[in-house]
């Protein structure tokens, strides 16, 4: 059965063939193309009929769905690229870097009871104190004293 354009429609396909209004099962259906459970869609001439419903009202519920989630999505890239959301953003990311950083930091010389660990406190002292002194020995031989 050769179809032009226009004039190909959705019919269901059960178990004893395709059935259309004023179409007797067995008739010459094109080769199905659309799996949806048990049952399959063919093309054939004449109304579309698929679980009492209509094609026509499927595919109008499909697009308002569609429409709907495209707003949904659209409204939500607009909300995430706005310079201001993303200043914030990134204004965020930065506070809790360094807030991750500075709580590191501090784990290394704070006991989880709040009790300063000396010995580390003592090691960080000693290395300030001789990178200070390092630079005061390097200062006064680039002078010549």
């Amino acid at each position: 059965m050769r179809q032009g354009v226009g004039d190909a429609i959705g019919v269901e396909q059960g178990e004893g063939g395709c059935r259309v209004a004023g179409l007797k099962s067995g008739h010459d259906c094109q080769p199905s193309f659309w799996h949806s459970g048990r049952r399959q869609r063919h093309w054939a001439k004449g109304a579309a009929v698929v679980d009492g419903t209509s094609n026509t009202a499927r595919i109008e519920a499909d697009i308002a769905a569609a429409r709907t989630r495209l707003a949904s999505n659209i409204e939500g890239l607009i909300t995430q690229s706005h310079p201001k959301v993303i200043v914030a953003r990134s204004v965020e990311d930065a506070k809790q870097f360094v807030a991750d950083e500075v709580g590191g930091v501090k784990a290394q010389f704070v006991n989880p009871d709040g009790s300063l660990k000396t010995a580390r406190a003592l090691a960080l002292a000693a290395a300030l104190i001789g990178g200070v002194a390092f630079l005061v020995v390097v200062r006064s031989l680039a002078r010549g004293n």
